[in-house]
């Protein structure tokens, strides 16, 4: 076994003994799919995805779901954000998550038109209906998904990476469990610094890593992907890193 194969399988045995834990309970692949049986569900998944920048999941998902709940017909909400103006929409949501701002503080300015945008594509592309973007897609058309997804204000590479996952995992989007190995890693700063150290990348690069996993034949990209986020989170800081109690450090070339 060569030294690259060591370091995925350690890294995949780390994000099964995560998986395992309890409250790790979402990192699971269920057979059991969720489905978004209205418009109004569809909507505040993608809302909540949409805020998951610059503040913790939890909050985002359940300031998506407020959103929804609260203002404009959950049915009609996608015709009804881009019918209004984007003074109007600032106004929700500055002040409209129970007198809290529905988005992080970098995104306080962009939320309202973000949102303007997104509602005149989802009229005009899908029917007003977020279902639609990934309706009747198989497993070797994931990059069809990811490319829709960037059409949105919003949305980079990374964010559309997290969404197209969530998608299959929990919701069986594109095939769910069967295309799980045509995902791919999102090579964010956490997840570019752990691959530069356990020496799978010459550089410490976005680019490097996306052509590292494009090439590495995972059976799993995004778990993999899960793992070595979490270990650059807890573990392997860009300063003051805790490589006594890091779950690869058997693996690491580069410890420091």
């Amino acid at each position: 076994m060569d030294a690259q194969q060591r370091v995925i399988d350690a890294v995949m045995g780390f994000y099964t003994n995560l998986a395992a834990l309890e409250e790790n309970a979402f990192m699971r692949w269920s057979q059991v799919e969720k489905k978004f049986s209205t418009i109004g569900e569809a909507s505040a998944f993608f809302i909540g995805c949409l805020l998951s920048q610059g503040q913790c999941a939890e909050r985002a998902w359940d300031s998506a779901t407020y959103f929804v709940q609260n203002h404009f017909s959950r049915e009609t909400i996608w015709s009804d954000i881009a019918a209004s103006s984007v003074e109007g929409l600032q106004q929700i949501c500055v002040t409209g998550y129970g007198g809290r701002a529905f988005a992080g503080r970098y995104m306080t300015n962009k939320l309202a038109p973000w949102l303007k945008m997104n509602g005149e594509i989802m009229v005009e592309r899908y029917a007003c209906d977020p279902r639609n973007i990934w309706k009747e897609l198989g497993p070797r058309e994931l990059n069809v998904l990811y490319d829709r997804l960037l059409e949105f204000a919003g949305i980079g590479d990374a964010l559309a990476k997290m969404t197209q996952f969530l998608l299959v995992r929990e919701y069986g989007v594109a095939g769910g469990v069967a295309s799980k190995r045509y995902l791919s890693v999102k090579p964010d700063v956490h997840v570019q610094r752990v691959c530069y150290r356990l020496g799978l990348v010459e550089n410490i690069s976005a680019c490097a890593v996306a052509q590292w996993a494009g090439n590495a034949g995972l059976e799993s990209p995004a778990d993999f992907d899960a793992a070595i986020w979490e270990v650059g989170h807890s573990y392997c800081h860009e300063k003051n890193a805790k490589c006594d109690a890091c779950p690869l450090l058997s693996v690491c070339i580069q410890k420091v």
